[in-house]
C-alpha cells in the first residue's frame, strides 16, 4: 500500500473505479479508501474521474457516485467526469455498448 500511496500523491488524475453491488461500491473499494486515511490531507490538486459497472441493467448508480463524492469531497481535486455502464453480467458484456466510445473519449480528455 506505501507503493500505492506514493503513486496517489504524484499523480495528476484518480480514477475510481468499482462495480455495484447493492447500490453502492464493493468492499475493495471501502479498503482502499480506508487505507488511504493516513495521507488524506496531502491529497492536492488532482482531477478525478468516478466509474461504476454494474449487472442490473436499468439499476441506478447514483448511490455509488455519490458516495464516491463523500470520500473526495474534502479533498483538493476537481470532478471532471463520471461513467457508469449497466447490465454487464459477463466478460465482454460491454462490447458493443456506447459506453466504449465514452471510455475512450473520457481518457482522450485527460
Amino acid at each position: 500500500m506505501n507503493e500505492i500511496l506514493e503513486k496517489i500523491l504524484a499523480a495528476d488524475v484518480l480514477v475510481l473505479a468499482s462495480p455495484v453491488y447493492f447500490h453502492s461500491f464493493n468492499a475493495h473499494m471501502k479498503t482502499f479508501m480506508d487505507r488511504v486515511c493516513p495521507i488524506y490531507p496531502l491529497i492536492h490538486d488532482k482531477d478525478v474521474y468516478f466509474m461504476v459497472a454494474a449487472a442490473g441493467g436499468n439499476l441506478p448508480v447514483g448511490n455509488a457516485f455519490k458516495t464516491f463524492r463523500i470520500f473526495t469531497d474534502c479533498l483538493d481535486v476537481t470532478e471532471k467526469g463520471t461513467l457508469a455502464v449497466t447490465g454487464v453480467w459477463d466478460a465482454g458484456g460491454v462490447k458493443g455498448k456506447s459506453v466504449c466510445k465514452d471510455a475512450y473519449a473520457m481518457g482522450q480528455a485527460v
